[in-house]
């Protein structure tokens, strides 16, 4: 019985000794990146980055642990900016950088998986008004909340707003989010239109019935409580007063609401960001960036958003995304060819992901899509990969 108890006591005082013995944390750092066998990095603290239009939002984190998500603090959403302020730090397989919102969140956010970034660089201007502080949603104006158990508002009936850099606004015939046959528009970003009726709420999320600066009258929404698509007009909203306290005349000068064209912001000056596209059509994005580095037959997705300039509607059925010419890379070889996802309208835009596995030899290759009428390519977009190991 001595033995036993002898034994017992020394096993206990080698666990107390071992959990309580100092470890710097500089050998823990290097230990946890040695054995989580992160992905390599290109990044820095300092530099500017932008969520990459892909995977949807990136999670800011109080701290660099993916155990749990109670300690999520931030759904930064695709092509928002944010500062690097301290890392790295591996974990869980993960790199983790100390990031500055545009919202002023400071936390922890992955720099991306093996095989995909999420944090992508960009020109340190675009960064230049991030601050530590929280800034408001895209407006000055009070919030209240009009439904209960929906999103809550800045906005009321008759306002005007622009489409904010969030994203397009789906336009419905009903205020019913859920289907996708009830839309009948996709208004871009920066583009106008005026609240007429409402509020509705559809799912949580709160929407308007709106008429659009092109003349569609119907269902968008606002917000789902985390993000807002639809930003003040406050040039609109808000008239010059006329000093003599006569009747305001908008027509004299006559209004022109393009005189202060919205830009929304988009990725500038990436390193390896070269856009090719042609016909009437522009890219406002293209995933994976130019000359993107991809082991022998590594899968993966090339993403497009293209905007209509052509000035025709392109139909669902007239109008075709197809191969076109180059390395078929499509996973499925035999699909070439894919329906519009709705009728795509002049300025509107849309966005299309497919499905690819590069080829297994090295090399540089090149696939060429393009919306096609019948088989007259009206617009084309090409992706350019390297293959190596």
């Amino acid at each position: 019985m001595r033995k036993i108890t002898t034994g017992l006591m020394i096993i206990f005082c080698f666990w107390t000794i071992a959990s309580f013995y100092p470890v710097s944390a500089s050998y823990l750092s290097q230990n946890q990146i040695t054995q989580d066998n992160c992905m390599d990095s290109y990044l820095q603290i300092g530099d500017c980055v932008y969520k990459s239009y892909e995977n949807g939002k990136l999670r800011v984190r109080s701290s660099p642990d993916i155990s749990s998500n109670e300690n999520i603090i931030e759904n930064a959403e695709e092509g928002s900016r944010m500062t690097i302020l301290g890392g790295p730090v591996c974990n869980s397989g993960y790199r983790f950088w100390k990031v500055k919102t545009e919202h002023g969140t400071v936390g922890y956010a992955a720099e991306g998986s093996k095989y995909q970034r999420w944090m992508l660089l960009t020109d340190p201007a675009n960064c230049s008004n991030i601050t530590s502080q929280p800034i408001s949603i895209d407006t000055p104006s009070p919030k209240y909340c009009p439904i209960k158990d929906c999103a809550c508002s800045y906005l009321k009936v008759g306002d005007y707003i622009t489409v904010s850099d969030r994203g397009s606004i789906s336009v419905r015939s009903d205020p019913d989010l859920h289907p996708g046959d009830n839309i009948i528009y996709r208004a871009p970003v920066g583009s106008g239109m005026q609240i007429i009726d409402g509020p509705f709420c559809s799912w949580g999320w709160l929407v308007w019935k709106v008429r659009t600066d092109s003349g569609v009258i119907g269902f968008a929404p606002e917000s789902d409580s985390t993000s807002w698509w639809m930003t003040p007009d406050e040039n609109r909203n808000n008239p010059p007063v006329n000093p003599w306290n006569q009747p305001y005349n908008p027509w004299n000068p006559p209004y022109t609401p393009w005189t202060s064209t919205y830009t929304p912001w988009r990725p500038v000056s990436t390193p390896t960001a070269v856009p090719q596209v042609s016909g009437n059509c522009s890219l406002i994005y293209s995933i994976p960036p130019y000359l993107a580095k991809f082991f022998p037959n590594q899968e993966t997705d090339f993403s497009w958003a293209v905007r209509n300039d052509s000035g025709e509607t392109w139909t669902t059925d007239s109008y075709d995304v197809a191969f076109i010419r180059g390395t078929n890379m499509l996973k499925r070889k035999d699909i070439t060819r894919y329906d519009l996802p709705y009728n795509i309208y002049p300025g509107s835009s849309f966005s299309l992901t497919v499905d690819a596995i590069v080829p297994s030899s090295p090399g540089r290759y090149s696939m060429t899509f393009g919306v096609v009428e019948n088989n007259v390519i009206v617009c084309s977009m090409d992706v350019t990969v390297d293959v190596n190991w």
